[in-house]
């Protein structure tokens, strides 16, 4: 699903087993973290995981969207322009309890975040993409609001204490003032402590240098892994495994400076059920002013997000193994700017090219090593993706830049238009090995081809011989054998010249002999020539055209040859075959129809494809060429062919050429 550039890193460890592409994506589909992947300034969303759309309150429909377009509600707030800084300065932004009002189930609501926009950079510490990952921090948040709340309150009933001490002193006696200022004292403590026992999160208050604890909740004693008896107890003793870690000064500092500390993700390490475990948590520590506004003791919260923590470690070891494949697959990436052809690519594809300068190859560069007769339609290639949009898939020869040896690329890719914003990316990939092979089978079939015409020939001159002596002596039974046997022959003749054409079209040797001629005429003899072939249908020319073409003669004869052929064989039990000609100002229509037994539509659009065969029970010989053949010559003509049919009921096959 994704358009992500990754521009490849240098393998670390080859012997570790890679995912692939699909598992990456499960992978990164199924973490819990919420996650999501941009490119370009704009922040194009290439991928976002189900946890980041629940976030969003979206569905997979905004993959693709600039970020603006599929959050409209972010508008006036800052991500934009992080996203577009992040992107331009390279530097990685991170948030902590960052609001964002967010549009979910049709209401505009406000969230909290810890998140961070990290840059994936090349080898040449350019940005490819941006990495989002986010923590919905918004119940601690809230929660944080609340206890400063509950502080802010009991200041405030503190500072009313001292007040209403100074309007009783006139009128109590100091016994009672004692008395009253205990009582309400004990009373504010009481509700503090069933704030804080009541609370949905975790807290602890810790009493005295030697941090006794005073209070704790039910939530803070799960994660200690301890039940109440260690109330009273000093931190040390009521969690023993803290000896080593930095926890008990943290706190204790705190008491005696009185500056407030604030922790993301700091690993710890508690007992639990016997077992020593590590985990990660996001904590804050106040002091608790006395009467006197002293430091009296320290309150802590603490949120657990080892869960988190857990699955975007696992992200980034998915993202390191996922470079750690692209790089091992050889693969080179490549990113085009539509518009000043800046080039940017991973270290394959400079191995490829053979590219070793200390200047970055240029788009100039790279187009400049193709070959002549690629350089025009490949340029035309990436200009029509740029403008039209929709995939690239081209394959050329280049010249490497060190050695200067001719090789084979396939470079393919994905265009993305959005709000007239283009992104150009790929791969590329070395495919010379693959046409060598290809071109020696095609060798090897043009020989045996040309060996196998010798003896063919030889044959069916013997075998006509045979058949004017048989009809000459009046032999019915001997004529008719040798009659399908020359039949017989013409097709072997016909498939192996098809073979000699394909092998001749795939290295590039076929050149059109395009003469003036009159299309009447060649219809007429080829429909006449494959009558005499075939006296067991009827060929019936409904109408001809009395047109003039400049094209190549012999090949379009033979594309209507192998199209009455074909009726005829797949037309067993019917025996009508008809061929049809009409004209329009800019083109010509030739259609051949049958009442054979038709095609089903799951194979209608893979006819044209090379030896591609249609499974029948009907067991009709073939390979699969002569249509493959027949869509070449015309394309190479500017027309188009393509078929009708329908399973049962018979076919039409059509094709078009252009009058001038």
């Amino acid at each position: 699903m994704l358009s992500i550039h990754i521009l490849g890193k240098k393998m670390i460890h080859q012997q570790v087993p890679l995912l692939n592409q699909q598992q990456l994506i499960d992978v990164l589909n199924t973490s819990k973290t919420p996650t999501a992947i941009y490119v370009g300034e704009q922040a194009s969303i290439q991928f976002a995981n189900d946890a980041m759309l629940n976030v969003w309150g979206k569905d997979r429909s905004i993959v693709g969207l600039l970020l603006h377009q599929a959050l409209p509600e972010l508008d006036g707030q800052p991500f934009g322009e992080l996203l577009a800084k992040v992107w331009r300065e390279g530097f990685t932004h991170e948030g902590t309890s960052t609001p964002a009002d967010l549009l979910v189930d049709g209401k505009l609501s406000t969230f909290y975040f810890d998140f961070e926009y990290r840059p994936m950079k090349n080898e040449n510490n350019e940005v490819y993409c941006i990495i989002n990952s986010a923590v919905d921090v918004t119940e601690r948040v809230q929660n944080q609001k609340l206890i400063d709340e509950a502080i802010k309150n009991a200041k405030a009933l503190e500072e009313e204490q001292a007040n209403n001490l100074i309007l009783t002193s006139e009128k109590f006696e100091l016994e009672s003032q004692v008395q009253l200022i205990s009582k309400e004292a004990l009373e504010n403590a009481e509700q503090f402590k069933r704030l804080v026992e009541q609370a949905p999160f975790a807290i602890a208050v810790f009493d005295g240098l030697d941090l006794k604890v005073d209070i704790v909740n039910a939530e803070m004693l799960a994660i200690w892994g301890k039940d109440k008896n260690v109330l009273g107890l000093p931190l040390s003793r009521a969690l023993p495994e803290l000896d080593g870690q930095p926890f008990e000064d943290i706190i204790r500092n705190v008491l005696i400076t009185g500056i407030p500390y604030a922790a993301q993700e700091t690993r710890a390490m508690v007992m639990r059920n016997g077992e020593l475990r590590d985990g990660y948590y996001n904590f804050v520590c106040k002091t608790i002013k006395g009467a006197k506004g002293e430091n009296k003791g320290v309150l802590q919260v603490v949120t657990d997000v080892t869960t988190q923590v857990e699955a975007r470690l696992a992200l980034q070891r998915t993202q390191e193994m996922m470079d750690m494949a692209i790089d091992a697959s050889n693969l080179g990436s490549w990113l085009i700017h539509p518009t000043t052809k800046k080039l940017r690519y991973n270290a394959a594809l400079a191995r490829m090219y053979g590219y070793d300068k200390d200047t970055e190859m240029t788009f100039e560069d790279a187009m400049g090593q193709v070959s002549d007769e690629f350089r025009e339609p490949l340029t035309k290639e990436i200009e029509k993706a740029i403008h039209e949009g929709g995939m690239y898939d081209v394959t050329f020869t280049q010249q490497r830049f060190n050695d200067g040896e001719i090789i084979w690329l396939r470079s393919f890719g994905k265009i993305n238009k959005v709000n007239g914003e283009t992104l150009f990316s790929g791969f590329v990939m070395d495919v010379t090995q693959a046409k060598k092979d290809e071109q020696r089978k095609n060798d090897f079939i043009g020989i045996v081809s040309h060996e196998l015409k010798t003896p063919l020939t030889s044959i069916n001159g013997y075998i006509q011989l045979v058949q004017r002596l048989a009809k000459k002596e009046g032999n019915t039974s001997i004529a008719d054998i040798t009659g399908s046997a020359v039949r017989q022959l013409q097709r072997m003749n016909e498939m192996i010249n098809g073979f000699l054409d394909l092998s001749r079209l795939e290295s590039g040797k076929v050149v059109l002999d395009k003469t003036d001629f009159k299309l009447d005429e060649l219809i007429t003899e080829i429909v006449n020539e494959s009558r005499m072939i075939d006296s067991t249908h009827i060929i019936e020319l409904n109408q001809s055209c009395s047109v003039n073409l400049f094209a190549d003669r012999l090949k379009i004869g033979s594309v209507l040859s192998n199209l009455l052929s074909n009726a005829v064989k797949y037309s067993p039990h019917a025996k009508l075959v008809k061929v049809t000609c009409e004209t329009t100002e800019k083109e010509v229509k030739i259609c051949v129809i049958d009442e054979g037994i038709g095609i089903s539509n799951e194979h209608i659009e893979h006819l044209f494809d090379r030896y591609y065969r249609v499974e029948s029970k009907s067991q009709i010989s073939g390979f699969g060429i002569g249509l493959y053949l027949s869509s070449e010559v015309i394309n190479r003509h500017s027309g188009k062919i393509w078929a009708e049919s329908e399973l049962g009921k018979g076919s039409t096959f059509c094709f078009t050429l252009p009058v001038n």
